[in-house]
């Protein structure tokens, strides 16, 4: 299924490693944790928030300010975490979970079944993964003020680089190759590699856990066509829209 016609997708970004963030998430120094922007809570709900990471403490919360939601998800790059679910909220949807003992069930309700089905993802993952489609960088839900949720998944592969004189490089390394061989050693080798190659990430969003596998197995499917590629096959058609 193409990506265009997946009913729930959301959006399919991808960036160089070396891209700048729209927004940074901040380590856990403030008394909320993990943030991003200044988000601010009244007494209660600072503490509904502190009762509800500790209820879901395998999942790592990353609280917004109201004015940084919208762009919270340019960051997924840089949700790194040890835990198996990301949930990014917003300053308002906690308050209105803390005051609002309806609104507060049913997003628990969300939380519960995406700590479900994003382990579920996760492992199914893990388990079908080949080379050449990336690995699973984060895996998480955004839960929105106005009533929505979005899930999202982080993927990561590492390319090579490919330059127009890639074929007369190829020449000059086989007719120099023997002669450097032995003066190479291993740290060398690793630094030559790392040169020649670079990290592309690509954020995966959906509204629904079946949407994000679909868009998920097809990004997979595009990144294998591409491994399977010749460098000189690579060298057409470089740029891809993953904007859908």
């Amino acid at each position: 299924m193409s990506l265009t016609n997946v009913s729930n997708l959301i959006g399919y970004t991808s960036q160089v490693s070396n891209t700048s963030q729209k927004s940074e998430v901040k380590k856990p120094d403030s008394k909320y944790g993990r943030t991003i922007g200044n988000p601010q809570l009244s007494e209660k709900a600072q503490k509904y928030y502190e009762e509800l990471k500790k209820k879901y403490g395998d999942m790592d919360f990353i609280l917004t300010s109201s004015d940084m939601a919208k762009s919270a998800m340019d960051s997924t790059a840089s949700y790194a975490s040890d835990k198996d679910t990301v949930v990014v909220v917003d300053e308002a949807t906690i308050e209105k979970m803390a005051n609002d003992q309806d609104f507060r069930k049913k997003y628990e309700g969300i939380l519960e079944n995406a700590k479900s089905q994003l382990s579920d993802l996760k492992d199914n993952l893990i388990k079908n993964t080949k080379d050449g489609t990336g690995n699973l960088k984060n895996l998480g839900i955004q839960i929105n003020s106005d009533g929505t949720t979005s899930f999202f998944a982080v993927m990561e592969k590492t390319n090579e680089k490919i330059s127009s004189n890639n074929k007369e490089q190829k020449e000059t390394d086989k007719t120099t190759a023997k002669k450097a061989e032995k003066k190479i050693d291993s740290k060398s080798k690793s630094n030559e590699a790392d040169k020649a190659s670079y990290t592309e990430t690509t954020t995966v969003k959906a509204s629904t856990v079946d949407s994000l596998m679909e868009a998920i197995n097809e990004l997979q499917q595009r990144w294998m066509a591409d491994f399977a590629k010749t460098p000189e096959e690579k060298m057409v058609g470089q740029t891809i829209d993953f904007r859908g």
